[in-house]
C-alpha cells in the first residue's frame, strides 16, 4: 500500500498530511457516515475519470467562499462544483456530506500534485497516464 501526501498544483501548499491507501473494495458508502478513516485514502475511477478519496476532516482545505457551491439540505451533495480550496484560496476538491449521502472529499487530480514515497523513502510526484482527471 502506498503512502501520499497532497500538494495544490497551482501554489504547491501541502493539502494533506501523509495518508495511507486502502483497497477499494474495503469502502462501503454509508448514508450520513464516514466513508474514508481518518489518515486513509483510495484511488477511485468513475466513468473514466480517476480522483481520490479521503476522509473529510481536513485541517489544510478552506470551505468555497461561494456558498451555492455548498448546495444540499443538510450539507454539501457536491454538485455544484469544487467546494474545498487550498489556503490560498485556489478551487481543489468537493466535499460530500449531505444526509443522503456518505461524507468524504473528492480530491482533484487536475489540480492537484500528489507525491508518493519511493522505495528510497523520499516523496516524489506520481504520474497518471491513461485516465481522464477530474
Amino acid at each position: 500500500m502506498r503512502t501520499i501526501k497532497i500538494y495544490c498544483r497551482k501554489c504547491k501548499i501541502r493539502l494533506t498530511e501523509e495518508l495511507l491507501e486502502m483497497e477499494e473494495d474495503k469502502i462501503t458508502f454509508p448514508d450520513e457516515a464516514e466513508a474514508i478513516p481518518e489518515g486513509r485514502f483510495v484511488f477511485q475511477k468513475y466513468n473514466s475519470v480517476l480522483s481520490i478519496l479521503i476522509n473529510r476532516n481536513q485541517e489544510l482545505l478552506k470551505n468555497h467562499l461561494d456558498s451555492y457551491r455548498f448546495h444540499g439540505c443538510c450539507g454539501s451533495d457536491g454538485t455544484n462544483g469544487y467546494n474545498k480550496l487550498c489556503l490560498n484560496n485556489h478551487e481543489v476538491a468537493t466535499e460530500f456530506s449531505d444526509c443522503y449521502t456518505s461524507y468524504y472529499i473528492e480530491i482533484s487530480l487536475k489540480n492537484t500534485i500528489v507525491k508518493s514515497i519511493n522505495d528510497k523513502g523520499i516523496f516524489e510526484e506520481m504520474k497518471f497516464k491513461y485516465v481522464t482527471l477530474k
